[in-house]
């Protein structure tokens, strides 16, 4: 399931995110899914969250089945977000990776 970080990042709470930030939660804990925070916060299109989980370490390249936060950011039109993440080094050719079987 979701950690209290997931939940605190999905949810917007900033003084809750910077709290288990503090106590050194784990910014790159997967779900069951294996979504990251990182995930959730670009998803959504937050640049203050995305850029306090990228300063404390979290994995800029990190994939759910293929997908990265770069990805989740470009596909909800998050500038911002995306310009964060080239910043902190996300990795363009894992942007369009192609799930074949």
């Amino acid at each position: 399931g979701n950690t209290p970080l997931h939940i605190a990042v999905k949810s917007e709470y900033m003084q809750v995110i910077e709290t288990l930030l503090e106590h050194n939660a784990d910014v790159d804990s997967t779900n069951q899914w294996n979504r990251t925070p990182l995930h959730f916060s670009a998803e959504q299109g937050n640049e203050i969250i995305t850029e306090m989980l990228l300063n404390k370490g979290a994995n800029v390249n990190a994939k759910q089945d293929g997908l990265t936060p770069l990805y989740k950011a470009i596909e909800g039109n998050h500038i911002n977000v995306v310009q964060v993440l080239l910043e902190h080094g996300a990795h363009l050719d894992c942007i369009f990776i192609n799930k074949l079987t």
